[in-house]
């Protein structure tokens, strides 16, 4: 299915990449492009909703972690290694989100990825 022709509407797109299962990713030459882009009927008849990226939030790796430490155990020895003081727990829990853990097995420490907000 061709919803539109950047090419014949005169619209610039630097790059292009798909996001998962949630869609395509689009980088255009300016912010006339975008708009272009965000008033596109075609789009919308075509079933497309079109809009700005939020952008993702960072990615840490904290390495040396316990292995035996549950995500909430760390969080906790997180603040209180980094931020005792300085943040409130509430503020530090909304900014800072353990996903995942990685690493070799069999270890006594792993690496612990962490979202944190900009």
């Amino acid at each position: 299915m061709k919803a539109i022709d950047p090419a014949a509407q005169g619209i610039k797109i630097r790059a292009m990449r798909t996001k998962g299962k949630e869609g395509v990713v689009l980088a255009t030459a300016s912010q006339e492009d975008n708009v272009k882009i965000q008033s596109s009927v075609q789009l919308r008849n075509a079933g497309f909703t079109v809009q700005e990226s939020m952008g993702d939030n960072p990615r840490l790796r904290v390495h040396g972690v316990q292995a035996e430490l549950a995500p909430e155990e760390f969080v906790r020895a997180a603040f209180a290694q980094n931020f005792q003081g300085k943040w409130t727990k509430s503020m530090f829990r909304a900014s800072f989100k353990p996903l995942f853990i990685t690493g070799k097995r069999d270890l006594d420490t792993v690496i612990w990825v962490v979202e944190t907000s900009s």
